[in-house]
């Protein structure tokens, strides 16, 4: 029997504030949800095309790939390896659901301080292989390195290279603040 995904139904506004780790979201954290939507991620561009005043919404699997794309904005990962999470879809968002079903079993993942990042026995990363890499231009799903006995903060700095997101611990991160986020107003601020 498949595990359900948590249902999220989140705004562009409360996205966009757990990827600014529950604060007031900075101009270039929107311009580059902005370049993300114009290279369909995470939409569909049918998804898009309802009209003027049509809010979009995100649910799981839209707010998982758009918070690994703009993780890899972060990393400064090139544009065509984003591109592959669009034209793979499907394929990552099997993924998402089986990170996700190896994460509720532990429900401890998803309390406490939102924006903390946990390391996560079991973690996998999704490495985004670029031109300097022994496979160019490939998306990888590994497991991560084993933790050891270090703090969060040095091991991910020494775990995790620039082209690598740790899945689960995203997840978790993530979904913390998608819980706690605070409805939006629609529309530009005045």
């Amino acid at each position: 029997m498949p595990i359900p995904l948590p249902h999220l139904d989140l705004s562009h506004g409360q996205v966009a504030w757990c990827l600014a780790g529950g604060k007031e979201p900075k101009k270039l954290l929107l311009d580059q949800l902005g370049y993300l939507r114009q290279l369909h991620i995470p939409f569909e561009e049918e998804e898009l095309g309802q009209g003027r005043g049509v809010r979009v919404r995100y649910d799981f699997n839209h707010f998982m790939e758009v918070g690994i794309a703009y993780e890899g904005l972060l990393r400064r990962i090139e544009p065509r390896l984003l591109l592959m999470l669009r034209d793979q879809r499907e394929q990552y968002r099997n993924v998402y659901r089986v990170a996700y079903a190896e994460l509720i079993v532990h429900p401890s993942y998803f309390e406490g301080e939102p924006g903390r990042y946990d390391l996560i026995d079991g973690d996998f990363v999704i490495r985004f292989n670029d031109r300097y890499s022994t496979t160019p231009g490939v998306i990888q799903i590994e497991p991560a390195p084993d933790p050891g006995q270090d703090s969060p903060r040095d091991v991910m700095a020494q775990l995790y290279g620039p082209e690598q997101v740790p899945l689960k611990s995203l997840m978790a991160r993530l979904l913390r603040f998608a819980m706690i986020a605070p409805k939006t107003k629609p529309g530009p601020k005045r």
